[in-house]
């Protein structure tokens, strides 16, 4: 008697359900430490709209608002480096 093989009876559609859903939806500060991990890490300017593509949960609106009190906090701890809007983007300079 040969052993079934899970993997075979695993249909193309049942690999795809939910496939462009986020496996996690991040919080509000996870959030806002992504957007900060991003442009540390960036060499170029990141525009809003790329931060939304990449972040997949959040909106436009929310990551505008999470661009400007990233801006305050890097402002109120002193660190050597600001958040600028440059060239239809962010970036930290």
């Amino acid at each position: 008697m040969e052993a079934a093989n899970p993997v075979e009876d695993v249909q193309d559609d049942d690999v795809m359900d939910g496939a462009d859903e986020p496996l996690e939806t991040l919080s509000r500060e996870e959030t806002l430490q992504a957007i900060h991990a991003l442009l540390f890490t960036s060499d170029r300017p990141v525009s809003a709209d790329r931060l939304v593509e990449i972040l997949g949960d959040t909106d436009r609106e929310m990551v505008e608002t999470l661009l400007a009190e990233l801006a305050a906090q890097i402002e109120a701890a002193g660190l050597p480096y600001t958040l600028r809007e440059i060239a239809g983007g962010y970036q930290l300079t």
